[in-house]
């Protein structure tokens, strides 16, 4: 999916095996803009939220969350793409992808073990879930209400 993908959208609360998973994926990209909303962790509602979904302590939670923070971060100074980080002062309620015409969307759940199976649906541009999706996504940038631009 990074392949020719010069717009990527990113919703998720840290995706640290992703990320591991990607990082070379991320260091080939050219000139991509990258959109990156991550938990804000200064929220404890949301940190109360999602340490009890992911069954571990805020404490760990909010590393988790800086970490993939300052992994965006590195890339940015590292690259030559232009990455912008929101903060979510809402709890995330599943999880985004998008490479320029293809949109990813992950779930969690509700059984609160590390790997439990999620169903991942995969859906192409011009598409209700693509532009459910998408719209979605861009809702929540433009809401100061819901989300704080990172400056960095």
């Amino acid at each position: 999916y990074f392949n020719n993908a010069q717009e990527i959208d990113l919703l998720f609360s840290y995706a640290h095996s992703w990320r591991g998973s990607h990082t070379q994926d991320f260091y080939k990209l050219n000139n991509s803009q990258i959109r990156v909303i991550l938990p804000d962790y200064n929220e404890s509602h949301i940190l109360n939220e999602l340490s009890i979904r992911f069954n571990m302590t805020q404490e760990n939670l909010k590393e988790n969350i800086k970490d993939a923070e300052r992994f965006f971060i590195n890339l940015s100074n590292s690259t030559n793409n232009n990455i912008k980080i929101y903060m979510l002062k809402i709890p995330i309620l599943f999880t985004y992808y998008r490479f320029g015409k293809i949109g990813i969307i992950t779930t969690y759940s509700h059984l609160r073990q590390r790997k439990a199976p999620i169903p991942i649906f995969v859906f192409e541009k011009n598409g209700f879930l693509f532009d459910l999706f998408a719209n979605e996504y861009n809702n929540l940038i433009q809401d100061s209400n819901l989300t704080r631009e990172l400056e960095f």
